[in-house]
């Protein structure tokens, strides 16, 4: 009997290379089985990419048009159907493609065995599957340790943090499926790729599954009540070996990745692994338990082993001060030049804030290689702390000339040149560690905020999304939200869930795009801080705000607050929204007084709070002036601040429950003199005359030169330059208060 396959192209299901497999399963059967001839169209673009008339010559009959006296294949439930059969009647009816080196034209492959691993950062369906980012980078770099040919399959190379890895960058699907073949394992998600793995016959596949891998709505519909949805790939288990690990929270357990190291070693035939190799896995991973134990096996059968010494060390590094010091005395006393060690006992130091020796423990390692780069940018990092700025400067210039493209070392300099106030050389600066290390996210972030403070705000917000890749700043990571993450798709039929992101002046300032966003879009949902959503839900009566992000899991799609200039590409600020509030009487209000608000420090937590708050002793000269009512906005004021500044000073926020509140009491007020934190951008939503006092490297947002902003009408610049005492910031405003002028 002739059988044909509905063309994809004509029904409204889109191919996907997975389901070409199981497809093939089901053709297998009925050719060998059932005796039946099958046809089929490969004239899509997919499967021309695929060259699906060539890699399945030996399953199919191809044919363009529609055959006459044929009957059609049911192509539903083909991961239902295809695994049964495969149990059934075993791997003859597991397809071989057909491969040909002549149709190859990626890149050139090794001689030596190699491993491909294909990431999975943004699936269209089943979100259980998708891999977060960070646990990507994790499992690349614990590989990297210890395997020389890394092939990474990814849509996302940016997004890749590698150093020896290879990013497969082609966009035939023939050379990804020949490179995979070719493959001595593979490891990979629920995806096509791992499927085509198996029917590639790649000796080794580690399969990573979410921990949901059966789709649960089969079940809850009926559809295939009783029959689990197989995701598993089909393998030939007389030609592949198949390893399975369930990712969990996207998280492989540090014995999980241990075992994938494990594994991959034995099927490459690579050297004995040695149990130094396996405890720096665990110490990477932050496995302090593990590390631990083997490294006390390991130490009482080589007790003179420095670099096991220097492990332990390096396993209690956070923990245990005087046992960590112990650790390091021993293994530099059993190598005692080695750089390696000093090194991480400078950063041991650096870490417990014990700033000098940290330092001198960097001047001993340039005894004894005076030329040592790291130890030069370290010193840099360390005069930071102890407040040297001149030895940091000298000391990150000779880190450079020592090694021009370390990006650590050139993006430290471009941070201090950046510092000095030189933004077109800081610029520069970032831009060439980019140029050494493409995923460096730190360059980029800072090229970002370089970019925006200079007014160039189509490349810094392009740029600014590589904040989210900062591994060491948790408040800018991206929950596993279980929708994919909006990319500027239509949303007209679509609803989107925004979350806030960073601080609460930030929300205050940037909700004005969730506006712009509603005119193209049908549902928003949105999370901001508890203390601003009574504020925020009062002005924007069309978008709901949720209380926790399960209420967002119906959405289509979620994107940070801050993300939205970008994804809008709105690349001027976007016209502000003027917040209201029902208005609240005060009895403390003094008619016939200019009425003033002052708040002097932002979140003690911020990078860059040193810099922008002020002492209370610099404000006390406001005291004098008879004209004004001084009122007291700061959040957790104690009463020594309080009379630092004046002993009339009324503290207006003690008692505020939220933003809203705070809001309420700056109604009444004629004027907010702030630094730059929160309650300045809440005063000047309302539209309240706000004087905003900068430290002389502000936040981008207010770019470097200007009194005024376009953020914000009502917003008045006082600028502090480098060596500029605040005291003499104070003193302007005295003399603008004095007069009584608000403008």
């Amino acid at each position: 009997m002739n059988l044909q396959i509905p063309t994809y192209n004509k029904t409204e299901t889109k191919i996907r290379i997975g389901d070409l497999v199981a497809l093939m399963c089901v053709v297998q059967y009925e050719k060998i089985i059932n005796e039946n001839t099958v046809f089929y169209d490969c004239s899509d673009p997919i499967h021309k990419n695929l060259k699906a008339d060539i890699i399945f010559n030996k399953v199919i009959n191809v044919s363009t048009k529609i055959l006459e006296n044929t009957e059609k294949i049911d192509c539903n439930n083909l991961w239902v159907v295809a695994p049964h059969l495969l149990s059934k009647y075993g791997n003859k009816i597991l397809p071989k493609l057909n491969l040909q080196d002549n149709l190859y034209s990626g890149t050139t492959l090794p001689q030596d065995d190699f491993i491909v691993l294909s990431t999975l950062l943004s699936p269209e369906y089943n979100f259980q599957r998708r891999m977060e980012i960070d646990f990507i980078n994790n499992l690349i770099k614990s590989l990297e340790l210890s395997f020389k040919h890394i092939y990474v399959i990814t849509d996302q190379p940016k997004k890749i943090i590698q150093k020896t890895a290879k990013i497969i960058n082609t966009s035939s699907l023939y050379d990804i499926i020949y490179l995979i073949s070719k493959a001595k394992i593979f490891i990979g998600g629920d995806t096509g790729f791992t499927h085509f793995a198996a029917i590639a016959r790649v000796p080794n596949i580690i399969s990573i599954y979410g921990e949901n891998y059966f789709y649960p709505e089969f079940v809850k519909t009926g559809k295939f009540k009783n029959i689990p949805f197989n995701c598993m790939p089909l393998v030939d288990d007389e030609t592949t070996n198949h390893f399975s690990f369930i990712l969990e929270h996207n998280e492989l357990s540090p014995k999980q990745i241990v075992d994938i190291i494990e594994i991959s070693k034995k099927q490459l035939n690579s050297n004995e692994i040695n149990s130094l190799d396996i405890i720096e896995q665990y110490i990477l991973l932050e496995n302090k338990k593990n590390s631990a134990n083997l490294l006390k096996d390991y130490l009482k059968s080589n007790p003179t082993s420095a670099k096991a010494w220097r492990l332990l060390a390096t396993t209690y590094y956070k923990d245990h001060k005087e046992l960590v010091q112990n650790a390091f005395a021993k293994s530099i006393e059993l190598d005692p030049k080695n750089i390696n060690t000093y090194l991480d006992l400078a950063k041991f130091y650096y870490y417990w804030t014990d700033y000098n020796d940290s330092t001198n423990t960097l001047l001993a390692i340039l005894d004894i290689e005076p030329n040592n780069a790291d130890s030069y940018l370290w010193l840099s990092y360390n005069q930071l702390k102890l407040n040297n700025m001149d030895n940091r400067f000298e000391c990150a210039k000779q880190a450079y000339e020592l090694n021009q493209k370390n990006p650590l070392i050139i993006d430290n300099l471009g941070r201090i040149v950046k510092e000095l106030g030189d933004y077109q050389t800081a610029q520069e600066l970032f831009k060439e560690a980019i140029k050494y290390n493409a995923t460096y996210a730190p360059s980029y972030f800072h090229l970002a905020q370089t970019q925006l403070a200079l007014d160039n705000y189509e490349d810094g917000l392009g740029n600014y999304e590589w904040r989210y890749f900062i591994t060491s700043s948790q408040r800018m990571r991206t929950l596993p939200y279980p929708m994919p993450r909006y990319k500027g798709e239509n949303l007209s039929e679509k609803s989107i869930f925004i979350h806030h992101e960073q601080g609460f002046g930030d929300t205050i300032q940037f909700t004005r795009y969730v506006s712009i966003l509603l005119a193209t879009c049908k549902k928003i949902k949105i999370l901001v801080q508890p203390s601003l959503k009574k504020l925020l839900e009062e002005n924007f009566n069309n978008i709901t705000f949720i209380d926790k992000v399960e209420d967002s899991y119906d959405c289509n799609y979620h994107a940070s607050l801050l993300s939205l200039p970008s994804l809008l590409k709105i690349y001027t600020p976007a016209d502000e929204i003027s917040l209201k509030v029902k208005l609240k009487k005060l009895k403390q209000i003094k008619k016939g007084k200019l009425n003033v608000g002052i708040v002097w420090q932002g979140s003690k937590g911020h990078i860059n709070d040193h810099n922008r708050s002020i002492s209370t002793d610099a404000l006390h000269k406001l005291n004098s002036l008879k004209n004004i009512q001084l009122y007291s906005l700061q959040k957790d004021a104690t009463k020594k601040d309080l009379n630092n500044i004046s002993k009339n000073i009324i503290d207006l926020v003690r008692k505020s429950k939220d933003f809203y509140n705070t809001a309420q009491l700056i109604q009444e007020l004629d004027l907010v003199i702030s630094v730059d934190t929160s309650v300045a951008h809440l005063a000047a939503s309302l539209g309240k005359p706000t004087w905003i006092l900068l430290p002389h490297i502000p936040d981008w947002r207010w770019g470097l030169k200007n009194t005024n902003t376009p953020w914000y009408k009502s917003v008045t610049l006082f600028r502090k330059k480098q060596a500029q005492p605040w005291e003499e910031i104070i003193n302007m405003i005295y003399d603008k208060l004095k007069s009584s002028t608000i403008s």
